[in-house]
């Protein structure tokens, strides 16, 4: 369920949506992913006259410099938590046990 500042249900908004989803390939030490994500806004007041083109150009703007700053964050706790996995056996069990029950969870 997505929420907004005020704790509003917005899972059927269509303001914005995200879906990411990874693949780890057999036999490969390689990990490959996609994230899909779409934003929709509804420009207050003055702002609401700005050409669409613009408010566009802005929005990419803000979204870039966003998930530049999410990458190098996630990759950072990425190769952290591969480190502590590759080292520790019981870090990798209980790691194993999680993703089985989030891949039931999800009916995977």
């Amino acid at each position: 369920r997505r929420t907004g500042p005020g704790g509003e249900d917005e899972s059927s908004s269509g303001h914005a949506n995200a879906k990411i989803v990874g693949k780890v390939k057999p036999g490969q030490a390689c990990i490959s992913g996609w994230a899909d994500i779409g934003v929709g806004v509804d420009p207050p007041g003055p702002f609401a006259l700005l050409p669409r083109s613009v408010a566009e150009k802005v929005g990419d703007a803000v979204m870039r410099t966003t998930l530049k700053a999410l990458q190098s964050v996630f990759l950072k706790g990425l190769g952290e938590d591969y480190k502590k996995w590759a080292s520790d056996e019981n870090y990798r069990a209980a790691r194993e046990v999680a993703a089985k029950e989030a891949a039931a969870a999800a009916n995977l």
